[in-house]
């Protein structure tokens, strides 16, 4: 139930925020959930399983029969066909007929009109289609099936395992990214609550300086401190764009503009105290 309620949350509540102002307050349960559907490391991972699997599926075809087919379409511009004219058969028979009736003219002339014809023997269609198929079952292939389902089977292992190992070094990395922005979210308040400390001291050492009661060097002095305490929040600031941006290429998120770590910085109070380490 309680990963069920994270799913719906993690389904509408930051697409919800995403929409309205590219920013996201994400837990490290949803961060983790994020990863995992959107990684582009992990999807790679599982298109390894993908193949390996297909692979094995291709090796335990040894097993059963197979069907090689092809065909073969062609389109002629005319028919393939025989044509023998009847000329040459009735011609011989007009010389028989005249070697017998000199005279003869009917017969002669149902020759002639038997003769202007051509005799077609047709051989192939203009459109010719062919289909061969072989079917293959194999009885014996020595230790060749064996040894190839057994061969499939260790590549989706070790293309599982290698998927696990990913996501493991992830997991690593992203728990140090998510804390790591947090932390440097708190870095990034603290330099600024100490440089506006500084920068209040620093009005009060001018009005002291101009008043008298501290010589220019104390106001230098001041004046130190406060540039100091603003170099150190530029490089704090630096730092939290690095820890955004390192969180936003493990999470998949180019369409947020801010992330919000909201899970708590933690202590370890297994850890002996100061004095432990003094003495």
């Amino acid at each position: 139930m309680y990963y069920y309620k994270l799913f719906l949350c993690l389904l509408f509540l930051p697409a919800g925020l995403w929409a309205q102002s590219g920013e996201v307050s994400l837990t490290l349960e949803q961060s983790v959930s994020l990863m995992n559907k959107g990684n582009r490391t992990l999807q790679m991972a599982d298109k390894a399983v993908g193949i390996a699997r297909s692979e094995r599926q291709k090796m335990n075809s040894f097993w059963y029969p197979s069907l090689n087919a092809t065909g073969a379409y062609v389109h002629l511009s005319n028919n393939i066909e025989v044509k023998e004219p009847l000329k040459q058969f009735t011609d011989p028979a007009k010389d028989f007929v005249h070697s017998i009736l000199p005279d003869d003219r009917f017969i002669s002339s149902i020759l002639d009109n038997i003769g202007a014809h051509t005799l077609t023997f047709p051989l192939l269609q203009r459109n010719l289609t062919t289909i061969d198929a072989n079917i293959t079952w194999p009885v014996f292939t020595g230790g060749k099936r064996v040894f190839a389902t057994k061969i499939g089977n260790r590549m989706v292992d070790f293309a599982q395992v290698g998927r696990e190992e990913t996501e493991a070094v992830l997991q690593t990395d992203l728990v140090a990214a998510y804390y790591a922005l947090r932390l440097a979210q708190r870095v990034v308040k603290v330099r600024e609550e100490t440089y506006n400390g500084l920068q209040k001291h620093y009005q009060n050492a001018l009005k002291l300086e101009a008043n008298g009661m501290i010589n220019k060097a104390e106001r230098l002095f001041s004046q130190v401190s406060m540039d100091e305490a603003k170099r150190e929040l530029e490089s704090a600031r630096k730092d939290l764009t690095v820890a955004q941006n390192a969180l936003k290429v493990l999470l998949n998120v180019e369409d947020v503009t801010v992330i919000n770590p909201v899970s708590p910085l933690f202590m370890n109070d297994d850890l002996p105290n100061e004095l432990y380490f003094k003495n």
